[in-house]
This record gives structure tokens, sequence and C-alpha cells, in this order.
């Protein structure tokens, strides 16, 4: 296995580490942080709005079969 031994340099400054690549990303979110906000809310608006259709979609087709249930009950029993 080989030791890499690198020299440090007595010279202040940038040592090529990425900082400035990290610090990319994280100034365009600060600078656009009210409209990734406003973006996540109508986000989860949207996603809110597709759950209630669904949940109404499903009570309407369980209150309907329930329904035709029971009226086909009735009848069959109102014929007896």
């Amino acid at each position: 296995m080989a030791i890499i031994i690198e020299e440090v340099t007595e010279e202040p400054g940038c040592t090529g580490c990425g900082c400035l690549v990290a610090l990319i990303p994280l100034a365009i979110i600060y600078f656009n942080r009210e409209a990734i906000i406003s973006g996540t809310i109508s986000f989860l608006g949207g996603l809110l709005t597709i759950v209630l259709w669904i949940i109404g979609i499903i009570l309407v087709a369980v209150l309907g079969y329930h329904l035709v249930k029971y009226l086909i009950q009735y009848l069959s029993s109102r014929k007896e």
C-alpha cells in the first residue's frame, strides 16, 4: 500500500477543496428561497387536491355499491 505524502504550503489561500462548488448551489437556493417556498406550497396544494378527488371517487363508489345492494335486497324482499 502506498502512502501519499503531500506538501503543505505555508501560503494561505484556496487549496482547491471544492468549497466554491458547494457555495454555488447554496447561493442559488438562498436567492430563490421565496420562489422555492411558494412552489413547494403550490405542489403540496395540488397533491392535496388529487388526494381529495381520489377519496371522493372512492366514497361515491363504495356508497353507490351499498345503495345498489340495499335496493336489490329491498326490491327482492318486496316481491315475496
